[in-house]
């Protein structure tokens, strides 16, 4: 394929067997602060408070007001099919959305989690996998499978876009990462196929992709630092 744009860093961590003499010596140590309740797919922290900060896990969605001290469970997970993804509105953020797969929905919340309800313009039978937000809290994309589906004005209409790779059985967009300086500039993680990930970026709002890495290794996260489009990947090797 050709050549990222511009600006377009890829850093790689590489995650071996090497531990470094500090984390041997007992630094840079973690402590659990909960909550518990299982698997946890993702942390969210609030725009503006920064003692808020919600969980989302294999049990539900988790909510802290002290840094971690403290959780309360805000929703339960169906039990059947865990929620998937949680995105809090940057500019409103009273207001969240929520990937209900189970119930193959968006949920959102205009009170900080204490109530959920459907968005009543998403495409029925489009179950819900990856969310993303712009940092105006105008464009919100999901991702179904492949294919991605985005809304400009808050969830109430949608329309669905190209998919990232082949799609098929097991091709799917693992993670969906908007840049940080330009909402229609788009970076997917994509299975595309059973030993291979690609890296998928779109600069036209998920109109076309184009693949900028291919790799057997296996990438888990992508970050963009600050206003820049730089993306750390972390593999397993």
């Amino acid at each position: 394929g050709s050549d990222p744009p511009t600006g377009l860093g890829l850093i790689v961590a590489l995650l071996g067997l090497i531990v470094s003499s500090s984390l041997q010596a007992g630094t840079n140590t973690w402590t659990s602060v909960g909550p518990d309740g299982g698997i946890m797919y993702k942390v969210v922290f609030h725009p503006a408070e920064e003692n808020t900060v919600y969980v989302i896990s294999l049990s539900g969605v988790y909510r802290s007001t002290d840094g971690g001290h403290n959780w309360s469970l805000i929703k339960a997970a169906d039990a059947e099919s865990p929620d998937r993804d949680l995105e809090v509105d940057p500019v409103q953020p009273s207001r969240m959305y929520l990937a209900a797969s189970a119930q193959g929905r968006v949920l959102a919340s205009n009170d900080s989690g204490m109530t959920f309800a459907p968005l009543s313009g998403y495409p029925n039978n489009i179950g819900p996998a990856e969310l993303e937000i712009s940092p105006d809290g105008l464009t919100l994309y999901v991702t179904s499978g492949a294919k991605v589906y985005p809304s400009t004005n808050r969830g109430i209409t949608w329309t669905q876009r190209a998919q990232a790779g082949a799609g098929g059985v097991n091709r799917e967009i693992q993670q969906l990462l908007i840049d940080p300086a330009d909402p229609n500039t788009l970076y997917a993680l994509a299975n595309t196929s059973d030993k291979e990930r690609g890296i998928y970026l779109s600069e036209d709002g998920a109109d076309s992709w184009e693949m900028v890495e291919s790799t057997t290794h296996h990438i888990f996260q992508l970050a963009a630092s600050g206003p820049c489009p730089a993306i750390r990947l972390c593999k397993l090797i």
